[in-house]
């Protein structure tokens, strides 16, 4: 059994903008790598035949993509698509792939 141990940190003014702006630039970087993930889906649902479809929901006629698993989403493939990132330049390169191994990890 392991124990947490809390510790109490106090940063000075400067140290505390720097925590936020990395703090901010990895949030940046999840949503960047999550929209890139959603638009690569949808283009290659789009290039599938019955992907789009029209469907009844009670007495409407409805029309909308049909439901599939996201595949081909990998760290390597994020990790080269957003290596220029601005958000990815501006905090550490290994917090970065941390980041982009975290997502693609919740992805599949």
């Amino acid at each position: 059994m392991y124990r947490t141990i809390p510790t109490r940190i106090d940063f000075d003014d400067e140290e505390k903008l720097f925590w936020e702006e990395q703090c901010r630039h990895a949030n940046s970087l999840i949503n960047c790598a999550l929209y890139q993930t959603k638009q690569s889906h949808y283009a290659r649902l789009s290039e599938k035949e019955n992907a789009f479809t029209t469907y009844w929901r009670g007495d409407e006629i409805c029309s909308g993509w049909k439901s599939y698993r996201v595949s081909g989403i990998s760290y390597a493939t994020l990790c080269s698509t957003l290596k220029g990132n601005e958000h990815f330049a501006a905090i550490s390169s290994q917090a970065a792939q941390q980041i982009l191994k975290t997502v693609a990890e919740s992805l599949n």
